[in-house]
């Protein structure tokens, strides 16, 4: 398992980097929980991070007229290393129009070598105006997606565990794998919410405000990304985006 700790300024990326953060995650919390950044602040923190490190980049919930933009133009932001792409549907009307959206995305991120895909699916869904959980997974899967992330829309209601339960929370992770999806989660976790979401082992668990002083709007902390990556329990080995974008996904998922 890897940690992801979002950043929201190139100041920022020293401390998530020192408390071993293994994925540098650029985007605004102050627009939301998949808020983007603006273009000047995600060059310069692709700039900052080390090749060996992951960019992941939020795109907010783009239609798909807007796709072609959002997904082309942060890759374009780093000469090296892997580019991680993740967007939501709040507002898509069903299964069908998300999978549109994921073709169209799929398809602009055409970049060599390809950004990594990952569809966001919002596990208080019916706030964010979006499709389930289970309905993003299968359209991931058919469009070709690399991987499903489930994050919560928004920040106010307690976190991942007040909307999914420990049970229901496996099973998706378990869809999710069958279809050879790798598998984030996220959703305004402490190092109590990371310790039970570990046990359905996804390959990244992703964090902003507990590894702030000050919360989501404050700044990352060196100290408090160690104390998250121990409750992750991570080891040193990659188990993430790169290590399952490049297995096959069967035909009929597609």
């Amino acid at each position: 398992m890897r940690l992801l700790v979002s950043v929201r300024s190139v100041e920022e990326v020293s401390e998530a980097l020192l408390g071993g953060a293994h994925i540098i995650d650029i985007k605004e919390p102050s627009r939301g929980g998949l808020g983007a950044a603006d273009a000047d602040v995600i060059r310069a923190v692709a700039a900052r991070v080390p090749p060996s490190v992951p960019v992941s980049v939020a795109l907010g919930d783009p239609d798909t007229a807007q796709i072609p933009v959002s997904i082309s133009r942060p890759a374009l932001y780093r000469e090296a290393g892997e580019v991680i792409l993740k967007f939501g549907f709040a507002g898509a009307i069903g299964e069908i129009e998300v999978e549109q959206r994921l073709i169209a995305a799929v398809k602009s991120a055409s970049a060599d070598p390809r950004p990594t895909v990952v569809a966001v699916a919002y596990a208080d869904y019916e706030r964010a105006g979006a499709p389930s959980p289970s309905a993003v997974v299968r359209a991931a899967a058919r469009a070709g997606a690399d991987g499903v992330l489930l994050d919560t829309f928004t920040k106010d209601r307690g976190d991942l565990f007040a909307f999914f339960p420990p049970d229901a929370l496996q099973r998706w992770v378990e869809e999710a794998r069958s279809l050879r999806l790798m598998v984030a989660l996220a959703g305004s976790l402490d190092s109590e919410g990371i310790v039970r979401a570990r046990s359905t082992r996804p390959d990244v668990v992703g964090v902003r405000g507990a590894a702030c002083v000050g919360g989501r709007l404050g700044w990352v902390s060196a100290e408090r990304v160690r104390a998250l990556r121990v409750a992750l329990g991570a080891p040193d080995e990659l188990n993430g985006p790169t290590a399952n974008r490049h297995r096959a996904v069967p035909t009929s998922a597609r």
